[in-house]
């Protein structure tokens, strides 16, 4: 008898647990009654948290605690969003403590701002071995769906983070499962993101990217998105932009051009099409964090009126709470680029 396939979440670090997370944990028990849905966290207190929710959770070490001083004194600015780039890969050490527990077991790591849509098919992660993610670009993965076969996996994933990590610092989760030398270690299986020619990829996309990007798109009869998909629809994180949110912008550096498209939304489903065929989208990397797409009666009338809009073009939108607590940041980034202003005009005077 197979195995079920469990949804995990991992949330790691000293802040508070966000509510849109909290929100997604509640919609993914809801939507997929059927499947096992897990909390991974280090802090005794998210676990707390959640008080009597139906989650199940799984405490995990505090790795921050136990990563190397060296490495940590080298990571670029670890106190931005506390912790957020050594926590990003901390999380495979996370999923390989927990897979350590149930060595059999294969299992779907959900970001905790990915949407997965009612129609994602577990079924099909049923013959796939090691590990399979979506691409944004060649060399350059997201975990937003990360499927693990078993412990044997997590743990090569982890050997291949430690050396990568250890030689370059710098490096992120996304760099790391981009890398083609992963695949030296554990099967790798990219999830499809696109179909179609050339025309639905930016221009500097090889032949070979959008082979990458398109394969198996037949096999799962949809695709899964790694960031371009729900950037575009549900907006960027306006913490990056002093509380404005983009929405329908095209990330002209990834490799998909969503807007060379046509998306409807029909019961419940974004349906994606081109001259080449229709197939479903089965996830979105909700960027935005917009807490209104994990509340399930929202989610519908919200995603619908995204998809049908896409066609007005790029727009902008303020989150209100995010611009007043970045409002003393931008006054003092504008008093600091208009000071280095004149002084560099005093600068040309002189000389």
């Amino acid at each position: 008898m197979a195995i079920p396939l469990e949804i995990v979440l991992v949330y790691l670090g000293k802040k508070r647990m966000p509510e849109y997370v909290f929100a997604n944990l509640i919609y993914l028990k809801n939507t997929f009654p059927d499947q096992k849905i897990v909390l991974i966290t280090d802090n005794a207190k998210t676990i707390e948290s959640l008080g009597k929710s139906p989650i199940e959770t799984f405490l995990c070490s505090d790795y921050m605690d136990s990563s190397p001083k060296a490495y940590l004194n080298e990571i670029p600015d670890l106190q931005f969003r506390g912790g957020f780039w050594f926590y990003t890969i901390a999380r495979f050490f996370a999923l390989e403590q927990y897979l350590k527990t149930r060595p059999d077991n294969p299992i779907l790591h959900v970001e905790s701002d990915v949407l997965l849509l009612k129609n994602f098919p577990f079924q099909e992660f049923k013959s796939l071995v090691g590990l399979a993610f979506p691409l944004v670009n060649m060399n350059y993965a997201a975990a937003s769906t990360l499927y693990i076969s078993d412990y044997a996996a997590a743990n090569a994933l982890c050997e291949f983070s430690r050396l990568e990590t250890y030689a370059n610092p710098k490096i992120t989760d996304m760099d790391i499962l981009g890398s083609s030398l992963l695949s030296e270690r554990v099967p790798v299986t990219y999830l499809p993101t696109a179909f179609g020619r050339e025309n639905h990829f930016q221009d500097w996309v090889s032949p070979i990217g959008r082979e990458s990007l398109t394969k198996g798109v037949e096999k799962f009869n949809g695709i899964f998105d790694a960031m371009t998909w729900g950037q575009y629809f549900t907006g960027e994180d306006p913490r990056n932009n002093y509380g404005k949110k983009r929405i329908y912008g095209v990330q002209t550096h990834h490799s998909v051009a969503v807007d060379s498209y046509v998306t409807e939304f029909v019961d419940g489903e974004i349906i994606v099409s081109c001259k080449c065929g229709t197939f479903p989208l089965y996830s979105l990397h909700v960027h935005s964090k917009d807490i209104q797409l994990f509340k399930e009666v929202e989610n519908k009338m919200l995603l619908r009126r995204r998809v049908r809009e896409s066609r007005r073009g790029e727009f902008t939108e303020n989150v209100w709470p995010v611009v007043i607590k970045f409002l003393p940041l931008r006054i003092k980034n504008l008093i600091k680029k208009r000071a280095r202003r004149f002084l560099n005009l005093q600068f040309n005077r002189e000389s």
